[in-house]
């Protein structure tokens, strides 16, 4: 029978804090070998499954119906034009080309996220419409957890993204099965079939993001599997504890998206760009009539 992942309620930046710091302690002191628990948090301004968006089901604008993304035509156009827009350069289907289309909006197999809490709150409270009946919520993960599925021990670390595990991930998208891409790609024959089934957390490589700086970013990268995150965590004991859900309270999203302003963790620190400073500027302007 599957348990059900711990959850908390919070309806203020101090309890917010206080129920991280409790989280953090239970499981510093789990650890075996005391080395420091990492803490990866991610917000969203609605309770969705941890699914990255060229996963999830589209809706056709043109008849209306559920559809789903081409992943291969996505990454092959977006690296065939997009020297056209920036003069920036990247290698195809690396860290670097997918942090960049995920930094635009693009579909792509990555989930954002952060080792700064206040941001992850701030992205919770603050993303999307202000629709006051929607669940904003905050995930806790220690990222070592989920990379134990792939790598059989409880290690408690990210990856860095040349690990041939993450490499192999990124260069998935087009084959319909393993065996397939192993024949194509023979780099990553030697790889388990079982060990590309999950997904693997991993720090990206350097490409001169200033907002991925900013916000101390991270990513998570799905395999085979096309699971919510979270299913992987309910469906094993040995790492169930290491996913945690804190909801805002629906009432206290105002308040504390204002207690946040003066923390100092507004869109301009969030976002460190002339767009950043133009949505600040554009968000202190609007005065009530």
């Amino acid at each position: 029978m599957n348990k059900l992942l711990t959850e908390y309620t919070v309806g203020t930046i101090s309890a917010y804090q206080e129920t991280v710091n409790k989280i953090f302690e239970q499981w510093e002191t789990e650890i075996r070998d005391r080395v420091l628990s990492r803490l990866w948090f991610r917000g969203q301004c609605k309770d969705e499954p941890l699914l990255p968006k060229v996963l999830r089901k589209d809706i056709n604008p043109d008849t209306g119906e559920k559809c789903n993304y081409n992943e291969l035509y996505i990454n092959t156009a977006f690296s065939s034009l997009y020297r056209n827009y920036t003069i920036e350069r990247f290698e195809e289907r690396s860290s670097e080309i997918y942090s960049f289309m995920q930094h635009y909006g693009i579909p792509t197999r990555l989930l954002d996220w952060t080792e700064n809490g206040f941001y992850a709150l701030y992205f919770a409270v603050n993303g999307g419409a202000y629709d006051k009946d929607e669940q904003r919520v905050v995930w806790i993960m220690n990222p070592g957890a989920i990379n134990c599925l792939t790598k059989g021990s409880l290690s408690y670390n990210p990856l860095m993204s040349h690990v041939p595990y993450v490499q192999a991930r990124m260069k998935m998208p087009g084959y319909k099965d393993t065996k397939t891409f192993k024949k194509e790609e023979p780099a990553f024959a030697e790889l388990e079939d079982e060990k590309l089934k999950y997904p693997i957390s991993f720090y990206p490589a350097s490409s001169g993001n200033i907002r991925i700086a900013a916000q101390k970013g991270c990513f998570t990268i799905h395999g085979t599997e096309n699971q919510p995150i979270e299913s992987f965590f309910v469906n094993d004991d040995d790492i169930h504890k290491y996913l945690v859900k804190i909801k805002i309270l629906k009432g206290s999203v105002a308040a504390v998206r204002e207690q946040l302003k003066i923390m100092g963790i507004t869109t301009r620190s969030v976002y460190p760009d002339i767009l950043g400073l133009a949505a600040e500027l554009s968000g202190a302007g609007c005065i009530r009539s």
